[in-house]
Order: structure tokens, then sequence, then C-alpha cells
């Protein structure tokens, strides 16, 4: 019963997602106006088609990226994005957004298109549901008195730096100070504004003063291709982001001590 209760109430979300499609978006008055026109046809598939990506959320609001249908944990299936990899068509604003859990007499499952806004919304609203601190921590505060620098025998620690620093995961129109430790090493992070992880790798390097090249696999079908070239290279499974690329070592998702670990081999001049 508890489990035929939750398969409601997610396809009543689901369905409020297409509600909403006309809403505007706060601040984007030309993209609001243009919404109709870019109205996405609904988008048939099933598990044999070519470059697709399965985004699940599970209950914290944490996303998660398969290649096939099945592959999305039943619980899961009632909300999923869909975006084929290689189409323009879904990847920007609005979006694709299918119910797993309704195939129809062919197998095949059809996605409809969602503001981008509603989606995040709703990774937004399971993460504070998860962590009712979080809406807490995410409010601007005050800066932070600013703690001794780390001895510069450790460079993986950060360079010192002065004044306060910017939260992490946010965004700042300065740039930040570089570590000289690390002026060989430049960083590119693929991923895409929904991801967490994807700002948790760019604020972990942020911090730590490693020039970083980010680059959104969402927005730029390029990256996207390039991206997939390093993962073809390395024999490495398609479908989770971050993927981060550290002086020619490649990382699939985000691990605070395997970043620093490749960090570590960048500066001894050893790829993987």
């Amino acid at each position: 019963m508890r489990q035929a209760v939750k398969r409601s109430l997610i396809a009543a979300l689901a369905v409020s997602f297409l509600a909403i499609a006309p809403l505007a978006v706060p601040g984007c008055s030309k993209k609001d106006d243009s919404t109709e026109k870019r109205a996405l046809p609904p988008l048939h598939f099933d598990g044999l088609t070519p470059n697709l990506m399965l985004t699940w959320l599970d209950k914290q609001g944490g996303t998660h990226v398969e290649a096939a249908p099945e592959k999305v944990p039943v619980d899961e299936q009632a909300l999923v994005r869909v975006l084929i990899s290689d189409s323009e068509d879904g990847s920007r604003d609005p979006i694709y957004v299918a119910d797993l859990s309704k195939p129809d007499a062919d197998g095949r499952f059809t996605a409809r298109g969602v503001p981008r806004s509603a989606w995040e919304d709703e990774i937004s609203r399971r993460r504070r549901d998860a962590d009712p601190e979080l809406a807490v921590a995410e409010a601007p505060r005050a800066p932070e008195r600013q703690r001794p620098a780390a001895p510069p025998s450790d460079p993986l620690q950060g360079p010192q730096q002065q004044g306060p620093q910017p939260t992490p995961g946010g965004s700042s129109d300065a740039a930040p100070p570089l570590n000289p430790a690390f002026a060989s090493v430049v960083v590119i992070v693929y991923g895409a504004e929904w991801c967490g992880p994807c700002h948790d790798a760019r604020a972990h390097l942020k911090k730590k003063g490693v020039k970083t090249i980010y680059k959104d696999i969402d927005r730029d079908r390029a990256a996207q291709a390039e991206m997939k070239q390093k993962l073809d290279k390395i024999g490495g499974r398609r479908g989770s982001i971050p993927v981060i690329d550290v002086g020619g070592q490649i990382l699939v998702g985000y691990s605070a001590a395997a970043l620093d670990s490749a960090l570590k081999r960048a500066l001894g001049g050893t790829a993987l």
C-alpha cells in the first residue's frame, strides 16, 4: 500500500511538471516569450535508442545517469530526465521528462517537455527535505574570519589567500587566487548545472587554487563530444558526471581523495 501511495505522489508530481510548462522563468522574459515556440515534440524511445542518457533522482536529491531504462531503480522510474546526447532537443530549456514505469504496448516510452526550472526545483526540494539545515546553509552568510594558511610544503592545502573566500559551490566574478605549486596543472571538469558532484569538484579545485576549465555538456555539444573521446581512450563507462581531466588523468565521478591523488601525480609529472 505504501508503495502504491508513493507512486501516486510521484506520478502527480510528473503531471504537475507538464501543467506548469507555460509558466515564466523569473528574470528571463525573452526566454519565457519563446517557450511556446520552442515547445518540444513528444520523444519516443526504448532501451535500444542510441546515445540515450537517463537522469534519475534519489531521495536526497542526488542525480544519477544511466544509459538504459532497466538500469533506473524501480522506485525512481516515475520521474526521469531524458536526453539524446547527439541531439539539441531537450538539452537546454525546456527539457524532456518521462515516466519509465508506464511503457506502451511495444515497450517504448514517451518523454515530454517541461521547464528546466521545474526539474531543478525538484532537486532542491528533495535536498531540503533530506537535510532541513541545507536551506540555512544555502542562504547568504557573513564572511568567516580568515584561517591561518597551511604550510607551503603541502601544495594540496591550497594557496595563502587574503580576505573572505567564496562559498563552495557558489560563483564569483573575481578569478580565485592560484596556487603557484599548480602553475603547470590545468584541470578540465565536464559537467552540468544540475549535477551536485560537479559543483563540489569545482569548489574543491577552486579552494586549492588549481586552474580549472569548466565545460557544460548540456549546453555545449562540442564539450560533450570531447568528453566522450576521452572516455573512449581509457575504456571508461559513459553516463556518469563529472568527468575530470587532471593533466591527462581521467576521473569519472567526484571523490576528493581521488582528485587529490591525481593532483599529486600531476605535480610529479606522472599521468595515468
